[in-house]
């Protein structure tokens, strides 16, 4: 295990729920708090970085002369982008004693796999080498969002059963570190100031 003095907060949950507003939101009233912290996301889309690669592979592979790429396939190649991303950027800015804020982690690999149809070992299989890259770094907090309906397209049964996916999963991932789920059905506002406030124990 890394001994890192910064602290890695995660803003998970399905698309649509405001998981990145409220990340950005979050990470600026750490800046303005006085704590020095990064805003990143998985995969990434930075000029330059496997992650951008990843995310032109997942939006649109055929532009880049790629055929749709298989499910499971898929989320290693969003694994790369994350182990990347966490040997290159987070793992160094918690060691500096900065703070990271992630939109998004391995628990998207976990839902949308068994969303496609991936089964639990395979799955297991492609996000060990993430885990392992941790080394240990768990997060200070996971900020799951929820709603009812997400903001951007109609409701689906595959978006319900990411949802329903993701509350199982931090309900597990509770028994290893601090779990706190937001409802944002009200007030952007209403929900950074429940994240602020709920963001030590």
């Amino acid at each position: 295990m890394m001994n890192s003095s910064g602290k890695l907060y995660v803003f998970e949950g399905p698309d649509s729920v405001g998981k990145s507003t409220l990340s950005r939101l979050f990470a600026n009233h750490l800046g303005e708090i006085g704590e020095d912290c990064v805003l990143l996301a998985f995969p990434g889309n930075d000029d330059g970085t496997i992650g951008s690669l990843i995310y032109k592979i997942h939006h649109s592979a055929r532009d880049l002369g790629i055929a749709e790429p298989s499910n499971a396939a898929l989320q290693m190649l969003h694994v790369a982008a994350h182990i990347d991303s966490i040997q290159k950027k987070i793992i160094p800015a918690l060691t500096s004693g900065k703070s990271v804020v992630l939109d998004r982690f391995w628990w998207s690999t976990s839902v949308y796999g068994k969303t496609a149809g991936l089964d639990d070992t395979l799955l297991s299989l492609i996000i060990g080498p993430e885990e392992y890259t941790w080394a240990g770094n768990f997060p200070a907090v996971v900020f799951l969002l929820e709603r009812s309906n997400p903001f951007e397209f109609p409701v689906s049964d595959t978006w319900l059963r990411c949802a329903s996916l993701y509350r199982k999963l931090a309900a597990v991932q509770k028994s290893i570190h601090r779990v706190i789920q937001i409802s944002n059905e009200g007030s952007i506002e209403d929900a950074l100031e429940f994240a602020v406030r709920n963001r030590t124990s």
